[in-house]
C-alpha cells in the first residue's frame, strides 16, 4: 500500500470491533480536517476583519485533528475518540462564550455535531454527559447575556451560517448514514449468525433454556434453543402443555430433581443426570446444567438458565462397558469352578448352570467332540421350558453339519446370526423352531478342539449383544480346559481302579497259591512218609526172607509212589 493511501486509511485490527470504531473515527477526523476550509475562505472573501481570528481557530482545529490522527494510526482508539470529543466541544464552548453565543453557530450547529460525534464513538452515556454539559453551557451563555456579562457579536450575513452549514451538515448525515449501515450489519451479522446457529443446533445434541418461576416457586420454561426439539420431540408450546420438565421426568429421578430444585433456590448450581421421556415415549438419559437467577433484592430464586446434553449414547456406552466388566469377572469366578471339578458330568452340569444361571442365556446345548467317530456327541442341552435335559444319545456326524466343522476349525470359532430359523431352513417343528439370535462357540484344551457350546435366548426374545458372545467366548476357553482336565481325571481314575483291580486279584491269587502250596506240601509230604516207612519194613522183610509181607510192602511204595506222580502231573498241569 502507498504512503498517501495509507495515511488516508483507517488501521486494520486483530478485533473486528475495534477495527470498525477506527474505520468511523477516521472519517470523522478527516471531514474535522476539511471544515476550516470553507470558514477560512468565506472570512476571507466577505469577512476579513474576522480573518485572523478564523485562522486561530482553523489552526487550533487543525492541530486537534493531527493529534487525532497521530493516536488513530498508533491504534490508541478510546483516547483518540474522548481527546476529540473534549477538546472539540471545549472549541465551540470558547467560539461561543467569545463571539456569538447561544444564538451563534458554534452553538447550533457544533454542539449537536460533538453530540452526534460523541454518541457514534463513545456511546449513550457519553452522549448524555455531552447533551447535558452542551445545555449547561447554553443557559450559562443566555444569562449572561441578559445580564449583559456576555456581549454576543451575531453575524448579520445569511450566507455566514450557510457556510458553515455546508461543513456541519454532510458529516452529520455522512455519521448518520455510518451509524445506520452499522446497524445494518450487525443485523445482518445477527442473522448470519442466528442461521449459523439454527444449522449447528440441527446437528448437536444440547439445548439451552431459561426458566422463570412463578408465584408460587414453580419453574416454567420461558426460552430453549438447539436441539430442543431433537431432543424432547415437543415444540416449546408442547412441551409446557404436557407439564413441562417435571412431567417428561422418569418417576424414579421425580426425588432427585425435587433435591435439585432444592439447590437451586439456595443460589447453587446444579449439574445433574436425569431420565427423560420423549414424545414418542422414548426413554432418554440428560445431563442438565442449571445455573440460579438470583434477586439480591428480594433475596430469592427467580429464575433458572443452563443447557441440557443428550448423553443417551455415552450412558449406554458406560453401561455396556460396566455390563462387560461384571461379565468378565463372572466369567473368571466360573472358570475356576468349573476347572476344580474331576469328574465329568459334573463338570458339564456346572458348565450349564454357568451359560444358563450366570451368563444370561434361555437355552443352550453341549456337545463333546469325538475324534474316533469325527462327530459331535449330545450331554446336556435344554427343553423349550428351559429346563436341562440329557442327551448323550444323539450323535451328529461332522460329514453333514459343516457349521460344527467351521466352528471348530481354530481355538476363538464363533458363528452367530440374528435370525437362525431362516438361515438354516427350520421348519415349524422341532426344538430350533423360532430361533432367532443364535450363537455357537469352540471349547478347546491346547491345541486341540474339546467341546462346543450352542446358545440361544428363544424363551425370552431378548436379543444377544456383543457384550454377551465375548463373555460366552471367555468362559468356553475355561470351559474346554475344565473337560479336558475332568476326561484325563476320569481316565485316570480308570486306570487306578484298573491297576487296584489288578493288584486285588493278584494278592487274591497269591492267597491261593499260598493255600495251594501249603496243601501241596502236605499231600506229597504223606506218599513221602509212607515211602519212607515202607522202605523200613522192606528192609526187614528182606532180611527175614519174608516173600509175602515183602511183596505186600513193595505195593504199598509202588501204591505212595504212583500217588506222588499224579500230584506232580496235577502241579505240572496247572502251571501250564
Amino acid at each position: 500500500m502507498t504512503t498517501p493511501r495509507r495515511l488516508f486509511t483507517a488501521p486494520i485490527f486483530e478485533n473486528e470491533l475495534k477495527t470498525r470504531k477506527a474505520h468511523l473515527l477516521n472519517i470523522i477526523i478527516w471531514g474535522l480536517i476539511l471544515i476550516p476550509i470553507p470558514y477560512v475562505l468565506y472570512h476571507l472573501i466577505a469577512y476579513s476583519e474576522h480573518l485572523s481570528r478564523a485562522l486561530i481557530q482553523a489552526g487550533f482545529g487543525e492541530s486537534i485533528n493531527m493529534v487525532l490522527l497521530y493516536l488513530l494510526k498508533r491504534g490508541r482508539i478510546q483516547a483518540a475518540s474522548s481527546l476529540l470529543v473534549c477538546m472539540f466541544w471545549l472549541f465551540y464552548t470558547v467560539s461561543a462564550f467569545t463571539l456569538d453565543g447561544a444564538r451563534g453557530a458554534s452553538y447550533l450547529m457544533g454542539y449537536p455535531l460533538v453530540i452526534v460525534i460523541a454518541g457514534v464513538l463513545l456511546g449513550g452515556k457519553a452522549t448524555m454527559i455531552v447533551t447535558f454539559f452542551s445545555l449547561a453551557s447554553g443557559g450559562i451563555m443566555a444569562y449572561a447575556e441578559t445580564h449583559d456579562w456576555l456581549v454576543a457579536q451575531v453575524s448579520q450575513d445569511p450566507f455566514f451560517l450557510w457556510i458553515v452549514s455546508l461543513s456541519v451538515f454532510p458529516i452529520s448525515a455522512g455519521l448518520q448514514y455510518l451509524a445506520a449501515r452499522q446497524t445494518r450489519e450487525a443485523l445482518l451479522r445477527a442473522r448470519a449468525s442466528e442461521e449459523k446457529y439454527r444449522l449447528i443446533s440441527q446437528v448437536t445434541s444440547d439445548y439451552t433454556f431459561s426458566t422463570e418461576l412463578d408465584s408460587k416457586g414453580n419453574p416454567r420454561l420461558s426460552w430453549a434453543a438447539g436441539a430442543f426439539e431433537k431432543i424432547t420431540g415437543y415444540t416449546i408450546e408442547e412441551y409446557t402443555a404436557t407439564g413441562g420438565w417435571r412431567g417428561r421426568l422418569h418417576p424414579d429421578d421425580l426425588e432427585k430433581d425435587s433435591q435439585n430444585l432444592a439447590a437451586l433456590k439456595s443460589n447453587r448450581p446444579v449439574v445433574a443426570e436425569i431420565r427423560i421421556y420423549t414424545k414418542p415415549g422414548e426413554l432418554r438419559w440428560v445431563r442438565a446444567y442449571a445455573h440460579p437467577v438470583w434477586d439480591d433484592r428480594q433475596n430469592k430464586l427467580v429464575g433458572i438458565v443452563g443447557a441440557v446434553q443428550d448423553i443417551t449414547k455415552q450412558h449406554a456406552t458406560e453401561e455396556r462397558e460396566l455390563h462387560r466388566r461384571a461379565m468378565l469377572e463372572k466369567v473368571i469366578r466360573l472358570g475356576k469352578v468349573v476347572t476344580e471339578v474331576k469328574d465329568l458330568q459334573t463338570t458339564l452340569e456346572l458348565i450349564w448352570h454357568g451359560v444358563h444361571d450366570d451368563l444370561g442365556f434361555d437355552r443352550l446345548g453341549i456337545f463333546l467332540y469325538n475324534f474316533e467317530h469325527h462327530a459331535m456327541q449330545g450331554t446336556l442341552g435344554t427343553s423349550r421350558l428351559g429346563q436341562m435335559e440329557e442327551k448323550w444319545d444323539r450323535w451328529y456326524p461332522l460329514d453333514e453339519f459343516a457349521i460344527f466343522l467351521r466352528i471348530l476349525d481354530k481355538p476363538d470359532g464363533l458363528y452367530f446370526t440374528y435370525d437362525f430359523e431362516l438361515e438354516n431352513g427350520i421348519g415349524r417343528d422341532g426344538d430350533m423352531a423360532g430361533v432367532k439370535d443364535y450363537a455357537a462357540v469352540a471349547a478347546w484344551a491346547g491345541n486341540k478342539p474339546i467341546a462346543m457350546i450352542c446358545v440361544d435366548n428363544l424363551i425370552t426374545g431378548r436379543p444377544i449383544r456383543e457384550e454377551d458372545l465375548e463373555a460366552l467366548r471367555w468362559f468356553s476357553g475355561y470351559a474346554g480346559l475344565a473337560i479336558e482336565n475332568a476326561r484325563l481325571n476320569s481316565a485316570l481314575q480308570n486306570e487306578l481302579l484298573q491297576r487296584q483291580s489288578f493288584i486285588d486279584e493278584l494278592e487274591s491269587k497269591n492267597a491261593e497259591l499260598e493255600r495251594f502250596t501249603y496243601t501241596v506240601s502236605h499231600d506229597l509230604k504223606s506218599p513221602l512218609v509212607t515211602i519212607t516207612g515202607f522202605l523200613g519194613f522192606l528192609e526187614q522183610d528182606a532180611l527175614s526172607e519174608n516173600r509175602e509181607k515183602l511183596r505186600s510192602t513193595i505195593a504199598r511204595i509202588i501204591s505212595a509212589a504212583q500217588k506222588m506222580q499224579s500230584l506232580l502231573n496235577d502241579l505240572l498241569e496247572l502251571s501250564r
